[in-house]
């Protein structure tokens, strides 16, 4: 049924471009933005889908990853670029920590960076004006995991964080454990962090979140480096 509706929903997002692109005729100011407003909603509902479909994938045993050598830092680097106009929208300081060496793994390419973009997304809309949101990359040595390096991804916001009463619940699926306090609304299904916690898991890393209300929160994970 999820993949019947996800086909029926990309033919819609791309009429809807064909439409905004005016390809099939130009348009006045106020259609084109009721037609943004589609797509943004058609988006929202694409990304929710896929969000089953792969929770489907992990339940059943299916999902695959699709593992490629690629940099990190590098990576980091361009999630952190795709966010420079929110920040300036909405007056929030979005600072890198990275460092200038590679940090290399071995990993799903698109599964990392579609996490790293969500919790920075997640981040901006727990965050008020002129608040901060951080993205840190460095080095990692596990004390469970000695004979093995990791790389550590961090993403810090100074937003409302979240009531003690809902930390255990942040990894169980259809929960938005801080949303009802969130300075944007919250329109996903509750299953962006307990599939990233699959997902890291099946990469043999971990994922963790540290919070305090009134205070902010910030959510990492770990990777294993490979060496060259």
């Amino acid at each position: 049924a999820s993949h019947h509706l996800h086909d029926s929903v990309v033919g819609i997002q791309d009429s809807l471009l064909l439409l905004l692109t005016q390809t099939a005729g130009s348009l006045n100011e106020e259609q084109k933005r009721l037609l943004g407003m589609a797509k943004e909603t058609t988006d929202k509902l694409s990304h929710s889908i896929k969000e089953i479909l792969t929770a489907s994938d992990i339940q059943e045993g299916r999902l695959k990853l699709d593992l490629s050598r690629f940099d990190v830092v590098s990576l980091a680097e361009s999630c952190a670029e795709g966010f420079k106009q929110w920040a300036e929208e909405k007056s929030i300081n979005l600072m890198k920590e990275l460092p200038k060496n590679l940090l290399m793994v071995k990993a799903d390419k698109e599964k990392i960076t579609s996490l790293i973009n969500n919790l920075i997304a997640n981040s901006f809309k727990a965050t008020a004006k002129d608040g901060n949101i951080s993205l840190k990359v460095s080095a990692y040595k596990d004390e469970e995991c000695k004979d093995r390096d990791f790389v550590i991804v961090a993403v810090e916001d100074t937003g409302m964080g979240i009531p003690e009463m809902e930390l255990d619940k942040v990894f169980e699926k259809f929960t938005t454990a801080g949303a009802s306090h969130a300075h944007e609304k919250f329109s996903g299904l509750g299953l962006g962090l307990p599939l990233a916690k699959e997902i890291i898991g099946l990469h043999e890393g971990k994922i963790w979140i540290d919070s305090k209300w009134g205070k902010g929160t910030k959510i990492s994970f770990t990777l294993p480096v490979i060496k060259e």
